[in-house]
C-alpha cells in the first residue's frame, strides 16, 4: 500500500542506512537482514548491525513496488537458478489474527533489556518479565524495586 512508501525511499538511503534510526524506517534493510538472520533484533540497529556488509549487500537488490487496494503485502525472491518463490502476508505478525506468541515476546524483551543504559541482571530481567506477564496479579511496586535496585 501506498502509505509505506516513507520505508521504502530515498531508496538508496533505505538499502544502506547511516544510522540506527534510519535502520529502523528502512523496509529492505530489515527485509534484507530477516532473510538473512531470520529475524530483526534491537542488535541488528546497533552501529554495528547496521554496517552489516551482508545485509547492505542484499538490500541492493531489493526492490518495491506500491500497489493501491493490496492486503498485507507480497514478497517475491528470485533465487539464483532462475526460480522464484511468492510469499502473500495477509496479516503481520502481532495482528489480532496472528497474534505473537508469549514465549517470543518474553525473549524479544529480555533481548531488549540488553541494551539498557543500565541493564539489568538475567535474574532481574526474568522476574521483571513474569510480573509483567502477570500483571493482573502482581504489586506494581514490584516493578519499580527491580528496576531501580
Amino acid at each position: 500500500d501506498p502509505h509505506i512508501r516513507p520505508w521504502c525511499e530515498p531508496l538508496d538511503e533505505r538499502r544502506a542506512p547511516k544510522n540506527a534510526a534510519s535502520a529502523a524506517n528502512s523496509i529492505p534493510f530489515g527485509v534484507a537482514k530477516a532473510l538473512l538472520y531470520g529475524d530483526l533484533t534491537l542488535k541488528d540497529f546497533t552501529l554495528q548491525g547496521v554496517r552489516d556488509d551482508n545485509a547492505v549487500a542484499l538490500a541492493q537488490r531489493i526492490t518495491y513496488s506500491l500497489k493501491e487496494r493490496v492486503e498485507g503485502g507480497i514478497v517475491r525472491i528470485k533465487t539464483r537458478d532462475a526460480g522464484t518463490k511468492e510469499l502473500h502476508v495477509r496479516f503481520p505478525l502481532g495482528h489480532i489474527s496472528r497474534p505473537v506468541p508469549m514465549e517470543r515476546l518474553i525473549a524479544k524483551f529480555e533481548d531488549c533489556c540488553r541494551y539498557a543504559v543500565n541493564p539489568l541482571s538475567s535474574d532481574k530481567v526474568k522476574r521483571l518479565a513474569s510480573l509483567i506477564a502477570n500483571l493482573e496479579d502482581s504489586d506494581i511496586r514490584e516493578l519499580a524495586a527491580i528496576t531501580v535496585s
